[in-house]
């Protein structure tokens, strides 16, 4: 349909589902997400049936089938279904393809649901910044005898006026006693997302600057340049057997032992069976209630 939509996160390169993606398929994730418009687009366009735990289904479709007519290709298929944005079942005892959430995010009803949700909100943003009402005359006055009395009071009340007591001072902790969330740079953010386990945040935080700085004066490197490395070597990871098994290492261990500059074949070896499940694996901002 001429003039038709879907819905994206603007942050979709970043999410956790899009980098595991990339690491499968080996590409960057601008074209994991340029693939995905299309596939959600192609989708969208079809007949589509709403089931009742509001996925959408496309009945009678098959994956070469759907490989042959150009909506997607084997490789971008196969990770679909890994990541949990893809499925294929029975419908009506019919082999189906299958888009969990469907209708919280990509049928007709939900698009509308969000344009209601934007003209809402411009039309709220649209009242807090309209001009205040101008100071009546006689608020004018009351401001005028203010600033009167205060500058002819008693030089030593406007001392205890401007002076404050201890209990008054806001108390300021020492440097480097915490770390608050506020304190985190995106890129280590985006890094950490990636990363397979999530533990010890603050000391990888450290490490993760101590290794952005080290590939920089080993390769002459931008700073961007150096954390698109460490955040392709953690996608990466996350997606081998090593990183989905039960000894992957705390990310500050990780960044602080170089393991970014390992062969990426060292990582076959991870000490645990088996594949972790899609519905395991958090869908990210991409699909919402």
């Amino acid at each position: 349909m001429a003039g038709d939509w879907i819905p994206i996160e603007t942050d979709l390169t970043t999410q956790q589902k899009v980098l595991v993606m990339s690491g499968l398929i080996g590409v960057s994730p601008f074209e994991i997400v340029g693939r995905l418009c299309h596939f959600w687009s192609w989708f969208t366009s079809q007949q589509v049936v709403e089931l009742s735990d509001k996925s959408g289904a496309i009945v009678g479709a098959y994956r070469d089938g759907v490989i042959d007519v150009g909506a997607t290709s084997t490789e971008m298929f196969d990770a679909l279904v890994y990541v949990g944005w893809l499925r294929t079942g029975d419908v009506d005892g019919k082999k189906s393809l299958i888009v969990p959430r469907f209708g919280s995010w990509l049928a007709k009803c939900s698009k509308a649901r969000k344009q209601k949700a934007q003209r809402q909100r411009r039309w709220r943003e649209g009242r807090r910044e309209a001009p205040t009402e101008a100071p009546t005359e006689a608020l004018t006055e009351t401001r005028k005898k203010t600033s009167f009395v205060a500058r002819n009071v008693d030089a030593s009340k406007r001392g205890k006026v401007k002076g404050k007591s201890k209990e008054e001072t806001p108390y300021i902790p020492p440097r480097g006693t915490s770390t608050s969330a506020s304190t985190y740079v995106d890129a280590f953010l985006t890094w950490w997302e990636a990363y397979p386990k999530k533990v010890g945040k603050r000391v990888a935080f450290t490490a993760w600057q101590r290794a952005t700085k080290r590939i920089r004066q080993e390769t002459a490197c931008t700073p961007a340049e150096s954390h698109t490395r460490l955040l392709a070597a953690a996608a990466s990871f996350a997606v081998s057997p090593k990183g989905l098994g039960e000894y992957c290492p705390h990310p500050a261990t990780w960044l602080n032992q170089g393991r970014y500059d390992d062969d990426p074949a060292t990582w076959q070896d991870g000490g645990r069976s088996g594949v972790q499940p899609a519905e395991n694996i958090d869908i990210g901002g991409m699909i919402d209630d």
